[in-house]
């Protein structure tokens, strides 16, 4: 017989140096694609990231052993007798076991895994709310001098904002930092095209009307850091990019204004492109727990009744063939499954048969579902009311405090944001007028406000405050008609009057009022 000839198979290369090791480490973590099986995948890595931190100390001791050696050549310690080598942590295996989880969570994941994360409803509604939360009640124009009018100014920067839609980009600026950690929004100047590597300067000399075009976002994925200093701290630019590649297209800094809501040290920032961490890459522990909860739960609710067909088994697996013995007990089940409906009947022998249920109490499954999902609001900072539409729960349990707090949480990312709307507005006013007016800012509006049965309970309290006062003599009507006019809360701060109505007007004072009697007296 001939014997077929058969190629040497080439062996795969072995990691047997710690570098490989590591190399091979951080090949294989960045090569999942997809989060349903992020878990699992990162879950079964103990031992290589054990494996890695140990060549990380490692490498460590023998820098550090290298530098004493040298040092103690040079003579440079060799006088000192006092001189103590530092300790170096002996960390244990069982504590990067333990630390393991928590380490791999907050690896930078890449932003093509944070587009794929998006698809999760649950971590694109905590994107989505929180983007919205922030704009929600917006923004309004008002003059920094009560004395100045300048309204009719203030109505065509409205609408100049309008018409940039500066409260969609900025809802989108957000959505972008929190989904993949950073946003950039490039104002687009009348042929620019040339000047885009040179510094922007907004004033008058510059930027003239009609320059500015439309506001544009740009999410991480298109855009990579360029010229940042990591070497002189005293720097002003110590980690800040100077510039960006957009693509092929280098642009300046500050023709762009990066947004992002959720710093990182800056030892880590170049490992996240100059960018902050995603609330993405923070939620999806937690969401994936509760995934799991939930699918869990299903499968016990799907298996809640057991039934249970006692027969003679010996009867049935006692026939001479064993073939014939295993389908009689197949066929006997599958009778049995075929009439055990509510609209069949359900034979079994009298004497040799029986038939009950066991059922499970699903009692505190709603409960632990719940509690799952009030893990998810522990990172993106988000109610349960906000994220799932539940009410509050418990004993006089109204949420006011709750709600107190996500508001000055929400108040705080706002203050993030203003100085981008600072530069907005500037350039919408060089846009429109040819010059920047300081005489103009903004300030965001309340979050709490009130409803319909408060407002009209503040307003009644106002108008008996006033009221009272009147009648007392502390105040005149004209005082009380530009107090009203003055509160926008009042109802009547368009209430327009003449002082000369109110000259040489007297109050008839209260009969039922007692006027106060002096102590002398």
């Amino acid at each position: 017989m001939s014997r077929k000839k058969t190629k040497a198979m080439a062996p795969k290369p072995i990691a047997n140096t710690p570098e490989q090791k590591n190399q091979q480490f951080w090949n294989k973590l960045n090569t999942f694609v997809q989060a349903s099986d992020l878990k699992d995948y990162l879950s079964s890595k103990t031992t290589e990231v054990t494996d890695h931190f140990n060549y990380t100390v490692f490498k460590k001791q023998e820098e550090y052993n290298n530098s004493k050696k040298k040092y103690l050549h040079d003579g440079k310690y060799a006088q000192d007798s006092n001189f103590i080598t530092p300790a170096i942590p002996q960390i244990s295996t069982s504590y990067f076991r333990q630390m393991n989880n928590i380490l791999i969570n907050n690896v930078f994941m890449g932003y093509a895994e944070l587009a794929v994360l998006l698809q999760n409803p649950i971590l694109n509604a905590i994107c989505r709310i929180k983007s919205n939360e922030v704009v929600n009640k917006w923004i309004e124009l008002v003059s920094v001098n009560d004395e100045d009018n300048k309204t009719d100014k203030i109505t065509e920067l409205e609408k100049e904002l309008e018409r940039l839609d500066v409260k969609t980009k900025v809802r989108e600026a957000l959505y972008n930092a929190y989904a993949f950690g950073g946003n950039l929004m490039y104002f687009k100047l009348r042929n620019d095209e040339d000047e885009l590597t040179k510094p922007l300067i907004i004033d008058d000399l510059k930027i003239n009307k009609g320059d500015l075009q439309y506001i544009q976002c740009i999410d991480p994925n298109y855009y990579t850091p360029l010229n940042y200093d990591t070497i002189h701290p005293l720097s002003e630019w110590f980690y800040k990019p100077l510039a960006y590649l957009c693509l092929n297209q280098e642009i300046h800094e500050s023709r762009v204004f990066k947004l992002v809501m959720n710093e990182v040290p800056d030892i880590l920032k170049p490992t996240y492109y100059f960018n902050g961490i995603s609330l993405l890459q923070q939620c999806a522990p937690y969401v994936m727990n509760f995934e799991t909860m939930r699918t869990t739960i299903i499968q016990i609710a799907q298996r809640y009744n057991l039934s249970v067909l006692k027969t003679d088994l010996e009867a049935l697996m006692s026939m001479p063939n064993d073939a014939i013995s295993t389908a009689s007990l197949t066929n006997r089940i599958a009778m049995f499954n075929y009439l055990r409906d509510n609209l069949g009947t359900l034979a079994i022998d009298m004497k040799s048969e029986d038939f009950m249920q066991l059922s499970m109490t699903l009692s505190h499954l709603d409960r632990l579902l719940e509690i799952y999902s009030e893990h998810i609001c522990v990172p993106s900072r988000l109610t349960v009311t906000k994220l799932f539409g539940k009410d509050s729960k418990g004993l006089n349990a109204t949420g006011e405090h709750e709600l107190n707090n996500y508001y000055d949480m929400i108040r705080a990312e706002q203050e993030i944001v203003t100085p981008m709307i600072n530069k907005i507005i500037h350039l919408a006013m060089l846009n429109k007028w040819g010059k920047i007016d300081e005489g103009i800012t903004f300030k965001w509006l309340n979050l709490d406000t009130a409803d319909e049965i408060q407002e009209s309970q503040i307003k009644l309290n106002l108008a008996s405050e006033i009221s009272q006062y009147m009648t007392q003599g502390v105040i005149t009507r004209e005082q009380a008609c530009e107090r009203l006019a003055n509160d926008p809360k009042s109802g009547w701060d368009n209430l327009e009057f003449i002082e000369s109505d109110f000259e040489n007007e007297e109050i008839e004072p209260d009969p039922e009022i007692e006027e106060p009697q002096n102590e002398k007296e």
